[in-house]
């Protein structure tokens, strides 16, 4: 965060239904509202002109990132100290009325409701996101401490792999 956690909470909640990038308005949406329909259309078209055609993709690299990030989470998450971080988290979660099963789960459900709601709905389920986030930030840093002590091991053991997979003909 460039702000402290605790502010950024505050302001923000997870950053999920709160997101700052969410609070900026498009400079083009008052714009593109002013229009007529016949000029608005015009306005798309001028648009597609400036589109980049679509070059052939050889690999991935996106997915394939995504991929590997994906099951270093899963490493990490399999390490036998940041297992036991998730449990104090989610005790200490529990103290202040929430039941979530991880960090990654509370986002994940906030991500989805937010998928779901219509725009009168969406402030209230901002509000619940920043009650919540207060809560998380004061239980989250042991399980973050944790999570970046585990990481570098993982690193290694996945490095061992992939050099054991390249290097073994």
């Amino acid at each position: 965060y460039a702000m402290p956690a605790d502010e950024f909470a505050e302001e923000y909640g997870l950053g999920i239904t709160v997101s700052p990038l969410r609070r900026q308005l498009d400079p083009n949406e008052r714009y593109r509202e002013s229009l007529a329909n016949s000029a608005l259309e015009d306005y798309r078209a001028d648009l597609r002109l400036c589109e980049l055609p679509e070059l052939p993709t050889l690999i991935d690299l996106p997915a394939v990132a995504e991929d590997v990030a994906l099951a270093l989470r899963g490493l990490v998450n399999q390490d036998p100290v940041v297992t036991s971080e998730v449990q104090r988290w989610r005790e200490c979660m529990s103290a202040y009325g929430l039941q979530f099963t991880s960090p990654s789960a509370m986002a994940a459900s906030f991500r989805d409701r937010a998928a779901r709601v219509d725009r009168n709905e969406l402030d209230q389920l901002a509000e619940e996101e920043v009650d919540v986030a207060r809560a998380d930030v004061r239980c989250r840093p042991p399980y973050m401490a944790a999570v970046r002590a585990a990481v570098p091991k993982v690193l290694d053991e996945y490095r061992a792999l992939v050099e054991a997979e390249l290097f073994e003909s």
